[in-house]
């Protein structure tokens, strides 16, 4: 689990993937991984208990939710950056701001650590 995920939030299964290959008379499937789970050392192969059959979003119960939206983890990349304050609240110990990050992430993030970016002008001048 990438540093900063829930267990919880994090989706149960990743994909979807093709099939490269049928080994074990099917009860082994060889799958096409992309490069970052090839990096980490992810063997392609599965036993066909670890896998689910794909179904596709419904776009009538779940609007304008993309794939890439539910399953956005990154393996492994640690360039990110804040690219917009999107709101803040008044804590216990001053103003938190919730920052989206570049991965499109949404954290809460304490004045100290946004004061100097350029972002945080942006949105004071948009707030007023």
């Amino acid at each position: 689990i990438p540093k900063g995920h829930a267990r919880k939030l994090v989706p149960k299964y990743i994909g979807p993937f093709e099939i490269l290959e049928v080994m074990e008379h099917g009860s082994a499937y060889k799958l096409d991984l992309p490069p970052d789970m090839t990096k980490r050392r992810i063997h392609p192969t599965f036993n066909a208990n670890l896998l689910r059959l794909h179904v596709a979003n419904d776009d009538e119960r779940f609007p304008s939710r993309t794939w890439e939206q539910v399953t956005q983890i990154s393996l492994g990349t640690t360039n990110r950056e804040i690219t917009e304050i999107v709101g803040f609240k008044k804590g216990d110990n001053g103003f938190i701001f919730y920052c989206r990050w570049s991965d499109k992430h949404v954290t809460e993030e304490a004045l100290e650590k946004v004061r100097e970016l350029p972002v945080f002008a942006e949105y004071c001048d948009t707030m007023g």
